[in-house]
C-alpha cells in the first residue's frame, strides 16, 4: 500500500514519477497511517480452537525498536482469571505472539486484549489498536475453544 503513492491501485510508471518528485523535494508527501492491527490468528469468533494454540497479532508496521509488550499488556482472559502466558515479538517486529502457558480451558470464551498505549511503530509513531485512525485505544477480540469431552 506504501508504493502505490497516486492512490490508483497500481504500481506503475506514475507512481515511479511520483517517487521521483518527492526525492527532489517538488512534492510533499502524503502523511502514512498510523500503524495498526492487521489482522489476528485465530480469528476475531472463531470456534473450534485448539487448546494448545497461541495467538498472534500482526501489525501493518514494524514496532519501534524499542518496544516491549508484557503479560500485563497483551494478556487473555476466561471468565474473570488471567491464562498464564508468556509474550513474544518476533524479529521482524511485525507480530506479537502470546503463548500460553497451560492449555486453554476446553468450550470456553476466551478474551484477548491488547492494550499498549505507550507501544510505538517504527517511526516513533503511537499505534492505532482500536482501528479508528489515532493513535491509542485497545484491541480486544474473543475466540471460542474446541469441546474435548466425548
Amino acid at each position: 500500500p506504501y508504493a502505490d503513492l497516486n492512490k490508483d491501485g497500481f504500481i506503475n510508471a506514475a507512481d515511479h514519477a511520483e517517487l521521483v518528485n518527492l526525492i527532489l523535494e517538488t512534492t510533499q508527501p502524503e502523511a502514512l497511517p498510523p500503524a495498526t492491527v492487521a489482522f489476528v490468528t485465530p480469528k476475531n469468533g472463531e470456534g473450534d480452537v485448539a487448546v494448545t494454540r497461541e495467538t498472534v497479532v500482526h501489525f501493518t508496521m514494524p514496532l519501534a525498536l524499542g518496544a516491549a509488550l508484557d503479560t500485563t499488556q497483551f494478556h487473555a482472559k476466561f471468565g474473570a482469571r488471567k491464562i498464564l502466558s508468556r509474550v513474544d515479538i518476533a524479529s521482524d517486529r511485525k507480530k506479537a505472539t502470546l503463548f500460553y502457558l497451560e492449555p486453554l480451558p476446553s468450550n470456553a470464551r476466551i478474551e484477548v486484549t491488547l492494550d499498549a498505549p505507550a507501544l510505538q511503530d517504527l517511526l516513533g509513531r503511537g499505534m492505532d489498536l482500536d482501528g479508528d485512525g489515532t493513535a491509542g485505544g485497545a484491541y480486544q477480540m474473543s475466540f471460542n475453544t474446541l469441546s474435548i469431552t466425548g
